[in-house]
């Protein structure tokens, strides 16, 4: 998911069986990439934090970014809302579309690694 409308940031949302809900938000800024990754089923925590970490490796090895990505854990992930409504304050117009989706694929590449 990427809208337009608020350059600077690209979600990632899916359900699958062994992870439930899942959905991951990255603000892309000419100096940082912070992320969190949302999910509610409490028995995928051990296999996000891996996740995590090696999203983190990943993008922090293909720039000159800070890189702070974060866990959260709740109740429920309505991935229908997930990357809706938020603010563009703050939100760097200059940052590519190319970079975007890079940051997304190093989120997908990683998960695709491990094994459910």
């Amino acid at each position: 998911y990427h809208n337009v409308s608020q350059t600077g940031k690209v979600a990632v949302t899916l359900d699958t069986e062994a992870l439930g809900h899942v959905a991951a938000e990255f603000d892309v800024t000419g100096n940082r990439i912070s992320g969190m990754v949302v999910y509610e089923n409490t028995t995928a925590k051990a296999t996000l934090e891996q996740l995590e970490k090696q999203v983190s490796e990943t993008l922090s090895a293909e720039g000159d970014r800070q890189v702070t990505v974060s866990l959260v854990h709740t109740k429920s992930v309505d991935l229908g809302r997930f990357g809706q409504d938020r603010s563009t304050d703050g939100v760097d117009d200059t940052v590519s579309t190319a970079t975007l989706y890079q940051t997304a694929k190093a989120f997908l590449t990683a998960l695709k690694g491990f094994e459910f």
